[in-house]
């Protein structure tokens, strides 16, 4: 099994959001891979598994913050990053109005932009 171009995506940002406050997270998601995968209706689910070797991350779970639209929706998914015993263990969307996603292919649908919902966060060691 092999990422979407939305999860690629959207565990990019979330490297690239999280960067100041979890360095080792970009290194931590390159050595994920998706093992399940769900359209529940009202969004999706992605289970993952991360390589054992790696060093487990103190978090927060989950990591939060992006949002994107899949192409024919009217309102965005926002998209939560969820961990267990230090290790990424789901990528989650949810139709924050509530929309209706069992049509939509997870694989082949195209997608906006992942963009925070919130203000951007700042650097708070510098």
């Amino acid at each position: 099994m092999e990422f979407t171009r939305l999860e690629t995506a959207a565990l990019a940002q979330f490297t690239a959001y999280y960067a100041h406050e979890f360095p080792a997270l970009g290194e931590h998601l390159r050595h994920a891979r998706p093992v399940a995968r769900l359209n529940t209706g009202n969004g999706f689910y992605t289970d993952l598994a991360v390589a054992l070797h790696l060093p487990r991350l103190e978090c927060d779970s989950p990591l939060d913050n992006l949002t994107c639209r899949f192409d024919g929706m009217k309102e965005g998914l926002e998209l939560l990053l969820f961990f267990r015993n230090g290790a990424a263990s789901l990528l989650e969307g949810y139709a924050i109005a509530g929309e209706d996603t069992s049509s939509i292919d997870l694989v082949t649908s195209g997608f906006s932009d992942i963009v925070p919902l919130w203000p951007a966060r700042k650097d708070t060691n510098g």
